[in-house]
């Protein structure tokens, strides 16, 4: 692969993460309006995304075992990312997605 589709598809992959993070606040913004909690939201958020990640893995055939401390590794980022994801949707709720994000 050229450095320059490498280039290509980092900056795709950057805009695609910034609209995704761009557009966060006003979907959760929407769900409290409704009367869906933090916890609810981000539930329904990681369930989403994981069956996307699952259906990736499981139509590419691609490998999932994984050693020991991997899994320990990635247990550990999981729980930080469940924390930094409550806390993200609950100031939400205080200040503006804008400055929140």
């Amino acid at each position: 692969m050229k450095l320059s589709d490498q280039r290509t598809k980092g900056v795709i992959s950057v805009l695609i993460a910034s609209f995704g993070f761009g557009t966060m606040p006003v979907v959760a913004q929407l769900a409290f309006q409704v009367g869906m909690s933090s916890q609810t939201l981000l539930a329904s958020r990681f369930i989403v995304a994981a069956g996307l990640i699952w259906a990736y893995v499981l139509s590419r055939k691609l490998p999932f075992r994984l050693p020991g401390l991997q899994i320990l590794y990635l247990l550990s980022i999981g729980i930080l990312s469940i924390g930094v994801g409550l806390f993200l949707a609950e100031s939400y709720q205080y200040i503006p997605g804008v400055i929140a994000t």
